[in-house]
């Protein structure tokens, strides 16, 4: 932990960057959780309701959850592709619209991994390494609970 704390104080903006990118990573997370874990919570609504109503009822084989499908686009639905799929810099780069059918992306999506982005920074420039990991994931988590809302 000492070579750590060596690490980031020598090399200050490495630390940072290096924080500002696991920030991004972790943020895209969050956008996942905003916009699938309604859609599974109705679904597993619907086949409690089905199942109550009618009783023996075949419920949805269709996978939805947190890791599946994989990222698609929220008009068309088709697979983003990987290159385009990089918290942030994806939407700069397509302009805020789809690849696939051209439609406005909610600047949501972005503004929700940069603020984790800042968080990590912040929580970096103001705690000791290992905390300030603890510390930028705990503010992430906390920061985005309204997200879903």
């Amino acid at each position: 932990m000492e070579q750590l704390v060596a690490f980031s104080e020598a090399y200050s903006l490495l630390w940072c960057s290096a924080l500002l990118v696991l920030g991004l990573v972790i943020g895209s997370f969050p956008n996942v959780v905003i916009r699938r874990l309604p859609v599974m919570l109705e679904m597993q609504w619907r086949d409690e309701a089905a199942l109550n109503v009618e009783g023996d009822v075949q419920l949805a084989q269709t996978r939805y959850d947190l890791w599946w499908p994989r990222s698609h686009c929220p008009n068309c639905h088709q697979p983003i592709a990987l290159r385009y799929n990089v918290p942030v810099l994806g939407w700069l780069v397509l302009r805020g619209r789809s690849h696939c059918c051209n439609q406005p992306i909610a600047w949501r999506y972005p503004l929700v991994e940069a603020a984790t982005g800042i968080l990590f920074v912040a929580a970096g420039s103001l705690w000791p390494p290992g905390v300030s990991l603890l510390g930028g994931i705990g503010s992430a988590c906390l920061s985005h609970c309204s997200g879903g809302d």
